[in-house]
């Protein structure tokens, strides 16, 4: 018995610890790239809905109010639905002034990463917790 080799507790629960450890790390890792991803989903489609709301004002000069998803231009165009864009709200003023507008939309559960909310404006996107 005394020339038998095999694992002692301790080793086992040392090796039990590192795996552990390294299990940890690799999950934090996966949860921070997971989040950037859905930020840049949510600042891609942000930037999709800026690109047709001034089509909106340059063709037609109005769009929809308060909506979930579906379509906010008063011409029948269709942005992402409630799963990529939460709510499009609507600010001031209601309709294209000068070609200026300014909507403020939150992620919906796909996009729910760091961002809370985007404010579009003609000009600009300022993205808020991203």
């Amino acid at each position: 018995m005394a020339n038998r080799k095999a694992f002692t507790l301790i080793e086992l629960l040392i090796i039990i610890a590192i795996i552990g450890i390294l299990a940890s790390v690799i999950l934090v890792t996966l949860n921070t790239a997971r989040n950037r991803a859905k930020d840049s989903a949510f600042k891609t489609t942000a930037k999709s809905i800026q690109t047709g709301l001034v089509s909106c004002c340059l063709n037609s000069g109005t769009f929809l109010g308060n909506t979930v998803g579906g379509s906010i231009c008063a011409s029948g165009s269709n942005y992402p639905d409630e799963n990529s864009i939460g709510t499009i709200e609507i600010m001031a003023p209601v309709n294209c002034v000068g070609n200026a507008f300014l909507k403020v939309i939150t992620p919906g559960k796909k996009n729910s990463g760091n961002c809370t909310k985007a404010w579009i404006t003609s000009e600009n996107i300022n993205f808020i917790g991203c």
